[in-house]
């Protein structure tokens, strides 16, 4: 590992370097220096104030996050302008700025004091807490705890993978709580960490967990399974997927190399299976659950247009109408597909379904739109999972990648 680290190192100071000079040469068109500035910001590192500072006044829109996150890395000369970005009305950039500043302040105050804050943005306290934890403070801990019981959304699953990453066998009581108390991403995350440490396959049955956990102390035994087979915890799935979230959108590839049949099955095309199946697991959602589908080819299309929908029977129709009416052509705009997909405000699951690489666009390298989905999802904890329907070799690393690095799952088929 440390050597993979001194690798890494010089490679990292080298890129940033030669972004950098990119970022401030005026030679150059402001949207290049722009997309430059954006991948600055994805790297580690520690940064010149003095030249970051230069393109203040050119960062509009999405970019004074990434702006923000390069002034994290420049140290206290760059305090006084992150607090400034605190007074924006863009929650990413509050919550760059709010993360920045909770790294570089002696004390946890700063961080603890933003958490209390209830009416900030969500992505402000997600960034708090994050920050407690990559400083390793101690009340990281106590902090997460805390919000078991009293967060929702993303800040509760903030809390939850904290928790899961320390690997303390006293809180497993907490998250058998989460588990009794909660519904959605955050019971069956629960109960996937609770089946990860423990190696028994019960389900969301708080009961069963407690009568177990009693059982071991009473015996004075780690609380271990003796075998590991038996149930995974039952969820939806589509197409091999479980479905953890309550909120969900459907990515569906629509291009016209959809309409090719499937190598393990003959008998139907790859769009007609993926929208088959889709159909048929709409009316079986939770009830108190919300949802989307966005079709994407060389455009996009979304129903609905804007928020996501409550679960109804009228909701369950005009939806099937939806995948119904669609038809397969044009080419592979995935970055479209997640881009809108990331824009339902209140989403936490996303299922992506390609069966290629993107071809049309406003990004098509892969690895550029594995950026963007991390920026959309920095401080945002939506699971995202992949479903590749026969796609190339190199399409499928850029799905295992997406679902690895977006806490999801992966599905290949053939």
């Amino acid at each position: 590992m440390l050597l993979i680290l001194l690798t890494l190192a010089p490679f990292q100071a080298g890129a940033s370097d030669a972004l950098l000079a990119k970022v401030v040469d005026r030679a150059l068109e402001a949207d290049v220096r722009m997309e430059c500035l954006a991948d600055l910001a994805m790297l580690e590192g520690p940064l010149p104030f003095d030249q970051v500072i230069k393109v203040r006044n050119l960062a509009r829109g999405d970019y004074v996050a990434d702006l923000a996150r390069c002034l994290g890395r420049c140290g206290p000369k760059a305090e006084r302008e992150l607090r400034k970005l605190l007074r924006r009305q863009d929650s990413a950039v509050q919550a760059e700025a709010v993360y920045a500043l909770a790294m570089m302040a002696d004390e946890a105050d700063f961080a603890r004091s933003r958490l209390r804050m209830k009416k900030e943005p969500v992505e402000t306290r997600v960034a708090a807490l994050r920050a407690l934890d990559h400083r390793d403070s101690p009340f990281a801990r106590v902090e997460a705890l805390r919000r078991l019981s009293t967060a929702s959304g993303p800040l509760l699953i903030e809390a939850l993978r904290i928790l899961d990453r320390k690997g303390m066998e006293e809180d497993i009581p907490s998250f058998i709580d989460v588990v009794a108390d909660r519904t959605g991403m955050a019971r069956n995350l629960a109960v996937r960490i609770l089946q990860e440490r423990t190696g028994y396959r019960i389900g969301p049955d708080a009961k069963t967990w407690r009568w177990f956990l009693v059982k071991h102390r009473t015996e004075g035994t780690p609380f271990r399974a003796a075998e590991t087979g038996g149930e995974e915890n039952a969820t939806l799935v589509y197409l091999g997927i479980p479905i953890l979230g309550e909120k969900v959108v459907f990515v569906l590839d629509s291009s016209s190399s959809m309409t090719g049949r499937m190598r393990e099955s003959r008998d139907q095309t790859k769009g007609g299976q993926a929208v088959g199946e889709l159909a048929g697991l709409l009316p079986r959602l939770p009830e108190k659950g919300e949802f989307g589908v966005v079709f994407f080819e060389s455009s996009v299309r979304a129903f609905p247009e804007k928020n996501l929908l409550a679960w109804s029977l009228d909701g369950v129709n005009k939806a099937s109408d939806f995948l119904n009416a669609n038809s397969f052509q044009g080419g592979t705009n995935i970055h479209g597909g997640l881009e809108r997909a990331f824009s339902y405000r209140d989403v936490e699951e996303i299922i992506l379904l390609t069966d290629g690489e993107p071809t049309v666009g406003r990004v098509l390298s892969p690895s550029r739109i594995l950026s963007r989905v991390a920026k959309w999802n920095r401080w945002r904890n939506v699971r995202v999972s992949a479903i590749s329907f026969s796609a190339p070799n190199r399409a499928r690393r850029f799905l295992n990648q997406l679902a690895r690095e977006n806490q999801g799952d992966i599905r290949i088929y053939d």
